[in-house]
């Protein structure tokens, strides 16, 4: 799974200072992005082929890798409205992989 975070108002990467939460049942993936954009991760309730989040410019994240399931993915930053969806992510037909799923999170800014 990979979430492109932007700033709404700006249109500008807005993931530095961000935390991402993905979780499934008791499985928890929480990536929390410093303001300058080195990425710390914590995993509870079972394992993920990738403890290592993957960021890219400010811009994008990953995680849940190579695992199937139905998460709730919420972002939070100071300053912002939280952004939430449910996401379900399944195993490709050939069953080696699973299906990458890509979310554009904007965030709003608090008035």
């Amino acid at each position: 799974m990979q979430a492109r975070v932007l700033d709404d108002r700006k249109g500008q990467p807005g993931l530095n200072g961000a935390t991402v939460t993905i979780a499934d049942g008791s499985y928890r993936e929480v990536v929390t992005v410093g303001d300058s954009g080195e990425p710390r991760i914590h995993v509870s309730g079972g394992s993920s082929t990738q403890l290592k989040p993957v960021v890219r410019e400010g811009l994008t994240v990953g995680g849940a890798n190579e695992r199937p399931g139905r998460y709730l993915v919420t972002v939070t930053k100071p300053g912002y409205r939280e952004w939430s969806r449910r996401v379900v992510v399944k195993e490709e037909p050939s069953g080696c992989h699973v299906e990458t799923r890509e979310l554009e999170v904007r965030l709003e800014p608090l008035p």
